[in-house]
């Protein structure tokens, strides 16, 4: 795992070297603090957090009904012209077994100029970023018209129990006007390619119940309609079965004339055979522009 150019929000000018290595050491110090989920244990960033924007003079809060896993808030006052802008990132990752890593996970090592841990590339950089820009926008004085918000909140990774329980309980402390959150951003490869991320969707849970019937009798003895066998197979068709693809709109936006005409060309080249059933395994698997999922 690897953190690779993603401080997009810390770009305000070539000048501001200082916020850049603010973030960097922010997200060292997040990564070294395990909030695996399972248990989560956000409150040890959510802690963190609070000392770091209390130094500055601003004001946060600890907020959740678990005292072990509680989400943060800080608020930026404006001048209230508009409503407040709302950054988001949550504190808690997913597992990661160092036995499948060349380098601790919790370790944020620095390799070839790119911090390594878990949580580097989600969500923890993001956070580190947000945080970074809420610090400087305080120490500039910036006069802003909005308030402008941070939410770490606990437990996205499993059961969103920290952002429920914010909506649930303390809505109005992170109601706003606009949000930004994980995914879509911008990152160099190591050729300098500059890759635009752009998301539009989230995937959509499909729950299905299986259920298969067989003629009772002793486990012992081998039947033809076994209906856990039934099941398996049924499993393995859905796993198996060609999904759709469908060429949407291609969206209007500005980038690099190069990327443009890469992505143009890419939709022709494919567009003819979306229709062909193994249309989708060549689509994922051809490239050619990082563009793609």
């Amino acid at each position: 795992m690897r953190a690779r150019g993603l401080f997009s929000l810390l770009i305000l000018a070539p000048a501001v070297l200082a916020q850049g290595d603010r973030a960097v050491t922010y997200l060292k110090d997040l990564v070294r603090l395990d909030t695996t989920n399972p248990p989560g244990n956000e409150t040890r960033v959510a802690e963190y957090l609070k000392r770091a924007v209390e130094t500055e003079g601003i004001g946060a809060e600890l907020l959740g009904d678990n005292p072990s896993r509680l989400s943060f808030v800080a608020r930026l006052r404006g001048s209230g012209a508009g409503r407040p802008l709302l950054l988001m990132a949550h504190s808690d990752v997913v597992p990661a077994d160092p036995a499948q890593w060349t380098a601790p996970p919790f370790g944020a090592l620095t390799r070839d100029g790119q911090i390594w841990g878990r949580g580097t590339v989600d969500d923890k950089n993001l956070l580190a970023a947000e945080l970074a820009v809420l610090v400087e926008l305080k120490r500039r004085g910036v006069k802003l018209r909005r308030d402008v918000i941070l939410l770490s909140e606990a437990d996205e990774e499993a059961g969103s129990t920290g952002i429920e329980w914010l909506i649930r309980n303390a809505w109005a402390k992170i109601d706003a006007e606009f949000a930004l959150n994980e995914t879509g951003a911008w990152y160099h490869t190591p050729s300098g390619t500059r890759i635009y991320e752009i998301q539009t969707a989230e995937k959509i849970p499909a729950r299905v119940i299986m259920t298969a019937h067989g003629t009772a009798g002793h486990g012992s003895l081998p039947r033809p309609d076994n209906p856990v066998v039934h099941l398996a197979r049924a499993v393995t068709r859905l796993a198996e079965a060609e999904q759709p693809v469908t060429s949407t709109p291609w969206p209007s936006f500005r980038t690099t004339p190069g990327s443009n005409r890469c992505f143009r060309g890419w939709r022709r080249s494919r567009r003819p055979g979306l229709s062909r059933p193994r249309s989708a395994p060549e689509i994922r698997s051809s490239t050619p522009c990082s563009a793609l999922p």
